[in-house]
């Protein structure tokens, strides 16, 4: 999918983050005052994340998508169902949404905890070391190589017919060989405005650059433009325009350092 928040949602960013929204990174702004950011970030850590991660990124996710253009390919299923079928997609190692493309923001187990950090390793690594400290998830970013984005996203194809009785539904190409992709961002709207948003970017233009990759891209709504002046805050310019679910999009990118 494409940059949502969804980012495609944070401070933090207006985009993909509600239900209904446009297409593509989303997020909704909400400003807080520099005491509020800062007590915030003591609170908080960013880190790749766990299989068991797999329910928080479904439910964050959705809230970044254009709900009803999925539902209306299916027959009569709910929210719930696509929270389902997308949690079913995190817990997977092959998928889009898979956990291993992810990284989450994390509140320290009851509100206490060091300064924001951005903890780096394998999924497996962060496991054991984090059993039994984790808090609750409260934003989410998954990013992959866009050359990888039909394969990874054929089990998506695959389970979505199957379970809303659908074959015919286009999927777009929203990404490509030569750029790592921002699929989406999203932060559970009563942490939104924190500077969260902000941290997963700054996580995964890390992970993109240990990657080996120099370019990372996003799309955004034509229509949003408080989402496409953040994006251009943190360093992304338009290179050209892409078509997604029925909306023409920006195709934004920018160079990470290595």
């Amino acid at each position: 999918m494409c940059c949502r928040q969804h980012v495609p949602a944070v401070s933090e960013y207006p985009g993909n983050m509600a239900s209904g929204a446009d297409a593509g990174l989303r997020m909704t702004v909400r400003k807080k005052n520099k005491t509020d950011m800062q007590e915030m970030k003591r609170h908080v850590s960013v880190r790749p994340a766990r299989k068991s991660d797999a329910a928080d990124i479904a439910r964050l996710v959705v809230m970044a998508w254009p709900v009803e253009a999925f539902l209306a390919h299916g027959h009569g299923q709910t929210v719930d169902d696509l929270i389902d079928l997308v949690a079913d997609m995190a817990a997977r190692e092959d998928t889009l949404y898979s956990y291993r493309n992810t990284v989450v923001a994390e509140l320290a187990p009851g509100g206490a905890g060091a300064d924001s950090t951005i903890r780096e390793g394998l999924p497996e690594e962060t496991d054991a070391a984090g059993a039994g400290q984790t808090g609750p998830v409260v934003g989410i970013m998954i990013g992959y190589d866009g050359a990888r984005l039909r394969s990874l996203r054929r089990p998506v194809e695959e389970a979505f017919a199957a379970r809303f009785g659908v074959s015919d539904m286009k999927w777009d190409d929203e990404t490509g060989e030569g750029e790592f992709y921002y699929d989406s961002v999203a932060v559970d709207p009563a942490y939104r405005g924190y500077g969260i948003g902000s941290a997963l970017f700054d996580a995964m233009d890390r992970r993109a650059a240990q990657f080996g990759h120099d370019v990372v891209g996003l799309l955004v709504d034509l229509d949003n433009p408080s989402a496409e002046k953040l994006y251009e805050r943190l360093g992304f310019r338009t290179v050209g325009e892409k078509d997604f679910f029925g909306h023409r999009m920006k195709h934004k990118q920018k160079n990470v350092l290595r």
